[in-house]
């Protein structure tokens, strides 16, 4: 059993801050905590609970030595971050002039099916357009035969 206090300070965590997590998950601490002289005492189950919510700072240690190595391995870094921008400075001029020609294949391939498409449309519209003329003929045709009509025929349809 572990005091809750030392753990809160073993992990750098306020007292307060601790205690109201526990307070508001109680049921993941039922039976796993005790209290003994006033202080709040932990199981290792609580424990386990508490290091995932928050787990033990790191400790930085000063070694000259690894230091050393990581400022050389940070400058061969440098180094092949240096090549990587070369190549990729390459890659994209290659790019650049194998996609100018690509770029208008492409292009020439995208205007020829828009065209094809446009053409179909076209098509399509010039035959809706012809069905709404015949369709506007024939109505021009019903109108001028109901006005024809003597005021006799007119009188008998309207009765029917």
């Amino acid at each position: 059993m572990v005091k809750a206090v030392d753990f809160a300070t073993e992990h750098n965590v306020d007292k307060n801050a601790l205690f109201q997590y526990i307070r508001r998950h109680p049921q993941e601490f039922e039976g796993h905590t005790a209290i003994e002289n006033k202080c709040m005492m932990l199981d290792e189950e609580a424990v386990a609970i508490l290091e995932k919510k928050y787990p033990r700072p790191v400790e930085i240690v000063a070694d000259d030595e690894a230091r050393l190595q990581l400022a050389g391995a940070m400058q061969r870094i440098d180094v092949l971050q240096q090549r990587i921008d070369q190549y990729q400075q390459q890659i994209i001029t290659f790019l650049q002039k194998e996609g100018t020609a690509r770029s208008t294949q492409i292009l020439l391939e995208e205007r020829t099916g828009e065209a094809e498409r446009l053409r179909r449309e076209n098509e399509q519209l010039r035959e809706r357009i012809t069905q709404l003329s015949v369709e506007k003929e024939k109505e021009r045709q019903r109108s001028e035969r109901l006005m024809a009509r003597s005021l006799w025929q007119r009188i008998v349809n309207a009765a029917k």
